[in-house]
C-alpha cells in the first residue's frame, strides 16, 4: 500500500492476531476435573467410563476409521481404562489436526526419551496411578492418511521399548474435532468450546516444522499452560508470534522442543511440567500477562481507536 499505491506510512495500520477474553479467565484443579470429564463421555461414545481399543487393532482396521472418523483412545490393548479425570493423570494435548508437518511422531519419541530419563521414569514406575494420554484434537484429512500411520507407529514404538505393566498406563486419543456428545446433557454438562479444550492440558506440545501463524502459543499462554514448540519455519513468524523483539514483559516464555534428540536440561522442563504442573506459577502468570498485552480484545479495540483518532484527524 505504501510502496506500490502511495499511501501515506502513518495512515497504515496492522490489526494484528487477537483471542478471546475468555482465554484468560481463570480457571481451578476443580474446573480441569470438570472438563476432564466432558472429554471422557466424548471419547468413550456417551460411557462414564473410557475404555481402550487395542492399538494393533486399530491399525488393522484404519481404513474404515478414516471413512466414518470417531473419538477414539488407543492402548497397549483392548479393553485398558484411561481415567482422565484423576489428577496424577498426565495430559498431552496436540491442538492440532494430523498432518505431516504438525511432526506428531515426536511427541511419542519424547514420550519414550521420558521413559528413558530416571527423573521422570522413577516417578511414572513407582505409582501405578498415573497413567500418560497423548491426546489430538483435530481431525485426519482423508489423504493424509499415511500421515496418521506415522504418528501410531512412533506410539507403538513407544509401547514396544517399555515394561507391560508401564505400556498399560501409556495411551493416544483422538477426538477428531468433536466438542459435543448426547450424553453431556443429561449428565449436567455443557457443550465444550476451544478454551476448554486447551484446559484439559498438563502441558501442550507443539513440534510443528512449518506454521502459517501458530496461534496455540497465543492460545495456550493465554490459559497459562505450558507449552513445549518448535522454533518452525518461518522463522521471522515465529519470533513474532513469541515477541522476541519486545520488552520482555510482552515476550512468550516456552519450552523449546529440540530439533535433535531430548538433551537433559529439555527432558528435566518436561518432566517438571508434567509431575509437578504447579511449581510454573510465575511463568505461567507472565505468560498469560503477556498475551493479553499483545493479543487481548482490549489490545484490538486500541487499535481501532487509534485507526478512528488518526482518521479524524486526517479527515479535520
Amino acid at each position: 500500500l505504501v510502496s506500490r499505491f502511495g499511501f501515506a506510512a502513518d495512515r497504515v495500520f496492522e490489526l494484528g492476531t487477537s483471542i478471546s477474553d475468555s482465554f484468560f479467565d481463570h480457571f481451578t484443579d476443580e474446573d480441569q476435573q470438570h472438563i476432564r470429564r466432558k472429554m471422557a463421555y466424548i471419547l468413550s461414545d456417551g460411557q462414564p467410563v473410557v475404555q481402550t481399543v487395542g492399538i494393533h487393532e486399530h491399525l488393522e482396521k484404519l481404513g474404515n476409521w478414516m471413512a466414518d472418523q470417531h473419538p477414539i483412545v488407543c492402548g497397549a490393548r483392548s479393553g485398558l481404562t484411561l481415567d482422565p479425570t484423576h489428577e496424577k493423570t498426565i495430559y498431552c494435548l496436540q491442538p492440532t489436526r494430523v498432518l505431516a508437518r504438525k511432526r506428531i511422531e515426536k511427541d511419542f519419541q519424547l514420550i519414550g526419551a521420558l521413559m528413558d530419563y530416571p527423573e521422570f521414569r522413577d516417578e511414572f514406575e513407582k505409582d501405578p496411578e498415573r497413567q500418560l494420554v497423548v491426546h489430538i484434537s483435530g481431525p485426519v484429512p482423508i489423504e493424509h492418511q499415511e500421515d496418521l500411520e506415522t504418528v501410531l507407529c512412533a506410539y507403538t514404538t513407544v509401547l514396544d521399548s517399555v515394561p507391560e505393566a508401564i505400556a498399560e498406563r501409556l495411551f493416544v486419543a483422538f477426538s477428531v474435532g468433536t466438542e459435543d456428545h448426547p450424553a453431556l446433557e443429561p449428565n449436567g454438562l455443557t457443550k465444550m468450546n476451544i478454551e476448554e479444550i486447551y484446559r484439559l492440558a498438563t502441558i501442550i506440545l507443539f513440534p510443528s516444522e512449518t506454521e502459517g501463524r501458530g496461534l496455540p502459543i497465543v492460545e495456550s499462554s493465554a490459559g497459562g499452560i505450558a507449552i513445549a514448540c518448535s522454533r518452525y519455519y518461518p522463522e521471522e513468524v515465529f519470533a513474532e508470534v513469541v515477541g522476541e523483539h519486545l520488552p520482555e514483559e510482552e515476550q512468550i516464555r516456552y519450552i523449546l522442543f529440540p530439533e535433535e534428540g531430548f538433551p537433559d536440561d529439555f527432558l528435566h522442563a518436561v518432566s517438571r511440567v508434567m509431575l509437578v504442573p504447579h511449581s510454573l506459577h510465575h511463568l505461567r502468570a507472565h505468560n498469560k500477562n503477556a498475551v493479553r498485552l499483545r493479543y487481548s480484545m482490549g489490545m484490538v479495540q486500541h487499535k481501532f481507536d487509534l485507526f478512528i483518532e488518526t482518521l479524524g484527524g486526517a479527515h479535520l
